[in-house]
């Protein structure tokens, strides 16, 4: 009998280890997958018990079925307990966007069938929470307007708010007339391009794709295409000498102040409205790095728009961190802009969302022959070896009695140890911690490591009707990816630097490492890693034994060898734990440390270093063509001078050059010049274009 034989990785539910927001909007079929099958978890049964709630923290920690509750609630129509905003808070492939689009398919049509299963998937976290919701839906008479917005995404916020909107009330077959009216411009391009097309079907097509029809660029203009109507702009120019009249009050305020005007009044069409900005905090960055593209007011108009209008209106934001830490994640140049739009959003009611990943890793991993695994898993063999395991986890890792699944023993035992495997208890923690509490896990899903472990190991001939256990070792979870990421987080601050130790300690001996030695190595870094907290060696090796599933007598002949004749290894009595020695820095903490200073170095300076050094570092020499030696000239005046700027001062640069040019009226004097110009970050090609241009 093979693992896949066993169980089965659901990768139709794993969605590459990320869920799109979009989806509500781009791929309805795979939204109602995603959503029908969001692994709900409540306060009872899969949820956080009241030791999971820490009463410092500034988000207020909650499970996912009693937050879906919550949101509801505010936009019931019936409820005085309104709010403008809500902050929740988790790290990247916890199942935020998988929650918003989950909450996004149920709002939006509540009687459909999709949204049945949500329910019902409801109902099994938690009977009087999907009690509660079912009644407060039931009794609207309209679905809720749903407004997804992917903050992944570049885009002018206003404009995509617009977009949005109207393309959801011709879903629904609404008259979008109100909304049209907020903004003209695009009906006079409509226009304009309707009656002159075919007169001026050269300047159109010279703009857009050869073959597009009037047809096609007003369906454009109708979807409010900012880049179809400044093409179509362009066009109305050349025939009228004018730009389009820029009348109308299309900013997000006037328009959430419309909607909940006309559409969401007793005559529905819609009972409410829920903005669901997910990725908030890097939209957050995109508007601070680049508000010209971005538009510099729309944020705060998005603000003031759902505050003025709180009883119609919720902005759901879902975020990494704190609003606050994104500032650290910005150019110094751009943080006073940041800050700015952060003293705003801060306000709003914050949670901080318990993941409960655990769950989420037993829904993926689909159990084929429950018959075999429940014999295997009631052995008591097996059944012994789990209550040993969560006798010392209780013992070793103090945070878990934090955790409801990880403090009750029949919760560990059906969703940890059954439901979680093949993944061995101390392999599913070592995920679960890393990316539950959004530390080092933000750049990749979690559930990723599960499946790169599946196929890893899916051919495996095993023997569980023989009563011996089996299972995938922490350090067998740990692929080249995994530390790769925990390296990553690293640099960003997280955890101190033992990655970079390791790495350097199998830098040196990759090619003399016994497959022993290298997983001790690997389950002493992860050991620090996940909090383990020991009192001795004895423990400590034992540990490793556990992580790495070495029987116990092998470790200790492993550490010795690893302590002594490698000396990678050194005991720390003060810290109770193994410490990895790294005897040369690596390359990857020198480049780290470049990194760290260079980034301290404002724009202004990288133009000033640029402008001294570069035609040293880059060899960027006078040029002489050989037009001066085939005509037999001897002097230098058809010679090309170069010369460094940077685009703030191309200007000033090109306008010496050519009043050097106008000058150089001796023999010896250079007529020509060639300029490098160092582009900015946030600038581009089209901007230098514009200087030569200019110039």
């Amino acid at each position: 009998m093979k693992l896949s034989d066993v169980i089965e990785f659901r990768k139709d539910l794993f969605f590459e280890g990320a869920v799109q927001i979009s989806w509500f909007e781009s791929d309805p079929k795979r939204r109602n997958l995603a959503a029908s099958h969001f692994v709900f978890h409540g306060p009872d049964y899969h949820g956080v018990s009241d030791a999971d709630i820490e009463k410092d923290e500034a988000f207020s920690l909650i499970d996912t079925a009693s937050f879906t509750k919550e949101i509801i609630t505010y936009l019931d129509p019936n409820s005085d307990n309104y709010i403008p905003l809500s902050l929740a808070i988790a790290g990247w492939g916890t199942g935020k966007s998988h929650l918003g689009l989950t909450l996004a398919t149920l709002l939006s049509d509540p009687t459909a069938d999709v949204s049945k299963r949500i329910l019902k998937n409801l109902h099994a976290a938690d009977v009087g929470i999907e009690r509660d919701i079912r009644n407060i839906i039931e009794a609207w008479n309209y679905p809720t307007l749903i407004l997804p917005i992917n903050g992944m995404d570049n885009f002018d916020l206003s404009a995509e708010l617009s977009r949005q909107v109207l393309k959801q009330l011709r879903e629904h077959d609404c008259d979008t007339t109100a909304i049209e009216d907020l903004s003209p411009r695009f009906h006079v391009a409509a226009t304009f391009v309707e009656r002159n097309f075919e007169l001026r079907t050269n300047d159109f097509t010279e703009r857009f794709d050869s073959d597009s029809t009037a047809e096609s660029i007003v369906d454009l203009l109708n979807d409010r295409d900012e880049i179809a109507y400044k093409k179509v702009n362009e066009v109305y120019e050349i025939a009228t000498g004018n730009s389009i009249p820029a009348t109308g009050q299309e900013s997000p305020k006037q328009l959430i102040q419309t909607l909940c005007e006309h559409y969401c009044d007793d005559d529905g069409p819609f009972q409410n409205i829920l903005i669901i900005f997910d990725e908030f905090g890097r939209y957050l960055e995109f508007a601070a790095e680049k508000p010209h593209l971005a538009g510099d007011a729309a944020l705060q108009q998005l603000f003031e728009g759902v505050q003025d209008n709180a009883d119609k209106c919720l902005l759901q934001c879902f975020i990494q961190y704190d609003l606050k830490a994104y500032v650290s994640r910005v150019s110094y140049e751009k943080r006073d802009s940041i800050n700015r739009f952060i003293g705003r959003y801060d306000s709003g009611k914050k949670y901080y969302l318990s993941t409960n990943l655990e769950t989420l890793f037993a829904n993926l991993i689909e159990k084929k022959s429950t018959d075999v695994l429940e014999e295997y898993s009631m052995s008591d063999q097996v059944k012994n070896e789990n209550l040993q395991v969560h006798s010392r986890i209780q013992k070793w890792l103090p945070s878990t009695n934090r955790h409801a699944v990880w403090q009750d023993s029949d919760r560990f035992q059906k969703i940890v140890c059954q439901g979680c495997w093949p993944l061995h208890p101390l392999g599913t923690w070592l995920l679960c911690s890393m990316a539950g509490e959004g530390s080092e896990l933000q750049q990749r899903s979690a559930v990723t490591f599960i499946e790169g472990a599946y196929e890893k190991f899916k051919k495996k001939s095993l023997n569980l009707d023989k009563g011996s256990s089996w299972t995938i070792s922490a350090v067998q979870l740990s692929s080249t990816s995994l530390i790769e990421e925990l390296r990553i987080a690293e640099e960003a601050g997280h955890r101190g630097a033992v990655v970079h130790s390791y790495l350097a300690a199998v830098h040196r001996y990759r090619n003399d490492f016994t497959p022993e030695e290298s997983s001790s190595l690997l389950a002493v870094l992860l050991s620090s890693k996940i909090g383990i907290k020991i009192e001795n060696k004895k423990e400590a090796n034992e540990v490793i034994a556990l992580l790495s599933q070495i029987p116990s007598k092998k470790v200790n002949a492993v550490i010795k060898e690893l302590q002594f004749n490698y000396n990678v290894l050194e005991w720390s009595d003060r810290f109770k734990r193994y410490e990895i020695i790294g005897d040369a820095v690596p390359k990857s903490e020198f480049v780290s440390f470049l990194r760290k200073k260079s980034q301290r170095i404002p724009l202004s300076k990288i133009e000033e270093i640029y402008n001294l050094n570069m035609k040293n570092w880059g060899k960027l020499a006078d040029i002489t063509p050989d037009f001066a030696s085939v005509h037999n000239i001897s002097t230098v005046e058809w010679a090309f001078q170069s010369v460094c700027t940077s685009s703030e001062r191309i200007n000033n640069t090109v306008s010496e050059a050519i009043q050097d040019w106008k000058n150089a009226i001796r023999a010896d004097q250079p007529r020509g010049q060639i300029i490098y110009c160092y582009l900015q970050a946030d600038s581009g090609l089209d901007e230098s274009q514009d200087y030569r241009v200019d110039a």
